[in-house]
């Protein structure tokens, strides 16, 4: 968890402060707390070793508590891991009260300081409400509610709360991005990696909502699920063009109707997937101008792309798709991440059918069902 922002007047253990142009020296790892010498920071760091990440606690104007970093980020690094506060099964999203009250009880002091301060929405609906009532954990049900997220663990509804991770504020160009991801004990984590370079003193965001939408569907998205007014430079309208560019790619997304039944796949022929690649050519060249999101709405156009000049037998469109894929995972530093994964599994694929590629030969069901079974889950990226 990251610590509150400092002065650097005040050294965190004894409270010792200085005036004048004097200033405590920081932590040389996270340069996010102060210290009056070494003996206070050794003293400290039982405690600190928690918190020792490069992001800070702090009050964002129009925004409430947020993150800012307190060094300069290069993009690709990452600026914290961490692992579930609380993580409950849901089954029709319906939050097991005795479960997550156990998980409170067994967070440190610090932690539970931490989960009290964020915020709440109150918009329980009345079964959860009137549960938490007879359960004595109404505050807590409303902070875990309205700072949790979803995931799907063995086919199961899962909602986690993530301490650190609650405090990113929201944009729809952010700097960050979320890769979650469960280690080998099973445990839950997600790592926040910079998708940009972030200066120190710049607030840290990351993106609430996932897919193409126009300015006005984002801000309405925003404000029904999350309650807030978006005023970030692509909903205020400085980035110009976004909305011509995201409905003309999605009007070539629906055109083409990627989730057809892997029958109809089997049928169609050489000549209808390559005017497909041609229309897909079309939609990558207008997602590179994309500002919005974290590379993931320019990743699944240039995805589609990919599969759609390989079953076109189409060398140039597929060396330009795969060139695009690539580059974008790189110039978003993410490369270790769950999308650079994807990239990886993409060449695998290319390389392994690339004699079929060669013979000009329409695709054969193996080929499809190698490339297309596993779409659902690139297209996570």
């Amino acid at each position: 968890m990251p610590e509150d922002v400092t002065d650097r007047r005040c050294c965190h253990k004894c409270q010792m402060t200085v005036t004048g142009k004097r200033k405590l020296s920081k932590c040389a790892r996270c340069h996010s707390i102060t210290y009056c010498g070494q003996e206070c920071q050794r003293k400290d760091w039982p405690r600190h070793s928690q918190f020792c990440i490069p992001v800070m606690v702090t009050e964002i104007p129009g925004k409430g508590r947020g993150l800012v970093a307190s060094k300069d980020i290069k993009k690709g690094q990452t600026l914290f891991e961490e692992t579930a506060a609380i993580a409950v099964h849901a089954p029709s999203f319906m939050v097991p009260l005795k479960e997550m009250k156990e998980q409170i009880s067994k967070m440190s002091v610090e932690q539970k300081s931490k989960f009290y301060q964020l915020k709440s929405k109150g918009s329980l609906n009345a079964l959860q409400f009137a549960a938490a009532l007879r359960e004595n954990c109404l505050p807590e049900l409303d902070i875990f509610a309205s700072n949790c997220s979803q995931t799907r663990d063995k086919a199961e509804d899962q909602l986690e709360l993530f301490l650190s991770t609650s405090l990113l504020n929201h944009s729809c160009a952010p700097n960050v991005v979320r890769d979650g991801f469960t280690n080998s004990a099973l445990a839950h984590e997600v790592k926040v990696r910079a998708i940009k370079d972030i200066s120190k003193g710049e607030e840290v965001t990351n993106c609430y909502t996932s897919g193409l939408m126009t300015r006005s569907q984002m801000k309405t998205k925003l404000k029904e699920d999350f309650s807030f007014d978006c005023k970030c430079a692509v909903c205020s309208g400085s980035i110009p063009h976004q909305d011509i560019l995201i409905s003309e790619i999605s009007s070539i997304i629906d055109l083409l109707s990627y989730y057809q039944p892997l029958d109809y796949l089997y049928q169609k022929r050489i000549k209808v997937w390559m005017t497909e690649a041609s229309q897909l050519e079309r939609a990558a060249d207008l997602a590179k101008q994309l500002y919005i999101g974290c590379g993931s709405e320019r990743l699944t156009v240039f995805l589609q792309f990919v599969l759609i000049s390989q079953m076109a037998r189409d060398p140039i469109r597929l060396q330009k798709a795969m060139d695009l894929f690539g580059g974008t995972v790189r110039a978003f530093g993410l490369m270790e991440s769950h999308q650079g994964k994807a990239y990886q599994t993409l060449k695998t694929q290319v390389e392994r059918w690339s004699s079929e590629f060669q013979s000009k030969k329409k695709p054969t069901k193996e080929e499809i069902d190698d490339f297309y079974t596993g779409y659902l889950t690139l297209s996570k990226c």
